[in-house]
């Protein structure tokens, strides 16, 4: 008797394992399928007709789906005439720049203050918390009126050069450092003959490589997905960002360009998050 109890018991908890299961497969599914809805529908837009500008928008309009179309579509996205590839170039070329500058100046920062003994470090410590604390728009009114004084509008280098100076990410790689770095290897790559610029370039930015990875992620989604700073500095279509193009108004197809690079940076860059993790796991 007490081996059948036994074993209707545990055919009554596999049960309830496997109804627990099924239906945390059902809401992920769910969840995956609203996820996808919207790049299935920016696919889809490759395939389809295009639709002539002087149609009222508010008449519905048939739109067929072919190869032909496709082919015309990936076409139009390759003429150097077009403004879809002209802000597209300009977007990767700010977003790609401010990223670059922004990872290493921050991490460069970072390591000088948790590397080096100096007097002022802890206040300039205090200086960086203080500086996130001011809300983002009145530093952005702040720059936009700086660009005007100077006549810097419509100039691509001030979307991306104030990237050097990034609070948030300072501290973040800060933060990473001091958990992280060992005063030993910096010693012995001075023992070695290193000079301070290549023990940094050689040996701390590869341990940094989680940080780097996570806040880079970051940076360029901000930067490209950036609206309100170029939309106000850039006035001329040839240097306007991709993002301000779409929000004139855009279809499908133009959508899925604005994603995809947005795409390509997290695979590429959560690779190394992952392997970094994983490895951390083994050590510990």
């Amino acid at each position: 008797m007490g081996t059948r109890k036994n074993f209707l018991k545990g055919l009554t908890i596999n049960k309830k394992n496997l109804a627990m299961k099924i239906i945390i497969y059902v809401v992920l599914l769910f969840i995956a399928y609203l996820m996808l809805v919207p790049f299935i529908i920016m696919l889809k837009d490759l395939w389809a007709s295009p639709i002539p500008e002087s149609v009222d928008p508010r008449v519905p309009v048939e739109v067929t789906y072919s190869w032909k179309y496709f082919f015309s579509n990936i076409n139009i996205f390759k003429k150097s005439d077009n403004y879809l590839w002209i802000t597209f170039k300009n977007s990767f070329i700010v977003a790609t720049s401010s990223t670059l500058l922004n990872v290493f100046f921050s991490a460069l920062t970072a390591y000088a203050i948790t590397a080096y003994e100096w007097k002022l470090r802890q206040a300039f410590s205090n200086f960086i918390l203080a500086i996130i604390l001011i809300p983002s728009t009145l530093t952005t009114l702040g720059f936009i009126q700086l660009v005007y004084k100077f006549h810097l509008s419509n100039k691509l280098f001030v979307l991306f050069l104030p990237a050097i100076a990034t609070p948030m990410t300072v501290f973040f790689m800060r933060q990473y450092l001091i958990a992280s770095l060992s005063r030993d290897i910096i010693h012995s790559a001075r023992m070695d003959g290193s000079n301070e610029f290549r023990t940094f370039v050689q040996i701390i930015l590869p341990l940094m490589k989680p940080a780097i990875a996570t806040q880079a992620i970051f940076a360029y989604v901000a930067s490209w997905n950036n609206l309100f700073v170029p939309l106000v500095v850039l006035t001329e279509w040839e240097k306007k960002t991709l993002v301000v193009y779409i929000s004139q108004g855009a279809s499908g197809r133009d959508l899925l360009f604005t994603v995809l690079p947005l795409i390509i940076i997290y695979v590429f860059c959560s690779k190394y998050i992952v392997e970094s993790v994983g490895l951390g796991a083994v050590k510990g």
